[in-house]
């Protein structure tokens, strides 16, 4: 019977690659926080599949997540499925050896495989008045997704086919536009910073 005054442990599921590819390794985060802000450092995070197979463990490491207190964790190596399609797998962690008890954790993430890409699109993106690069820019393409660097480019490896490209970050206006992928190819896109309504409107 679960110890009712047992501390409870949310698990964050951060960093999947865009998205996985059939056969390949990935990497994934995953953290454990603990709501009495116990110390959850080497505490052993597994994830498994839909069969109950474990595809990847580690340990928590020594220190928490930059800007949080008690966010622990670990980066995990997996093998990406052999099959293409959609899959929801668990991440777990049973902590042991703490001194107060800690009910078992447990989390589901979704995910789909992709069969190998053909082809790179390399977006750079530019503010249009100061005509200079913009970095953190989240690019989407279909399920495919990346995130540009401090030159304003990501590059995004994908099959041929037409796909909406949207660009978005906050504080600018998101910008959609159809692409049709046949070879490698480069796209530059201009942003414009977000227009701030005059008053303020208040929902009723």
């Amino acid at each position: 019977m679960p110890d009712a005054n047992a501390h409870e442990i949310s698990l964050a599921i951060w960093d999947l690659p865009s998205p996985p590819v059939v056969n390949r390794r990935s990497k994934i985060k995953v953290g454990g926080n603990c709501s009495g802000g116990c110390q959850l450092a080497d505490q052993e995070i597994e994830i498994r599949n839909e069969a109950g197979g474990t595809v990847a463990n580690a340990k928590l490491g020594p220190a928490p997540w930059f800007g949080t207190s008690a966010l622990y964790w670990a980066e995990l190596d997996f093998a990406a499925p052999a099959a293409e399609g959609t899959y929801s797998w668990n991440v777990g962690l049973t902590a042991a050896n703490l001194e107060l008890p800690h009910a078992r954790a447990s989390s589901q993430f979704s995910f789909i495989a992709v069969p190998p890409p053909e082809h790179t699109v390399t977006v750079k993106v530019i503010e249009r008045s100061t005509e200079t690069p913009v970095d953190d820019v989240q690019v989407r393409l279909g399920v495919y997704r990346g995130c540009t660097d401090e030159s304003g480019s990501a590059k995004v490896e994908l099959r041929k086919g037409v796909y909406d490209l949207v660009v978005w970050k906050l504080g600018y206006e998101p910008l959609t536009k159809a692409l049709e992928v046949i070879a490698d190819v480069t796209v530059e896109v201009e942003i414009e910073a977000a227009t701030e309504p005059e008053q303020e409107y208040w929902m009723g």
